[in-house]
């Protein structure tokens, strides 16, 4: 999948975190570099992702603008489907899109 994010024309790498939460990481679609973390693991057990389908975007500092670009390219749902609250911010949980679904499907493969 192809994301749009600031200047930067990016591919999705899919992942996940020790705990098993999914991960996704905006990569350079011209060089291959890092650009962001799109994903945040919160591993309090009041943030929990409501399923297995869901992440929480990082929506802040460096990386806002991040829900925005997601939505467009078809990664994420609009809805927000849980919410964290942490010390100065809020952090949105969105259910995945099933054709970003799918790429975790084809990346284990």
């Amino acid at each position: 999948m192809k994301v749009k994010f600031k200047n930067w024309k990016c591919n999705i790498k899919t992942g996940f975190y020790k705990n098993g939460f999914k991960a996704i990481t905006l990569i350079d679609a011209k060089d291959g570099d890092a650009i962001a973390v799109a994903t945040v693991n919160l591993e309090t057990p009041k943030a929990k992702v409501t399923s297995k389908d869901h992440v929480y975007i990082k929506d802040y500092s460096e990386n806002t603008g991040m829900v925005v670009a997601l939505k467009e390219a078809g990664v994420i749902e609009y809805d927000i489907t849980n919410q964290y609250y942490a010390q100065f911010v809020v952090i949105n949980e969105y259910k995945l899109t099933s054709k970003c679904i799918a790429l975790w499907k084809k990346d284990k493969n």
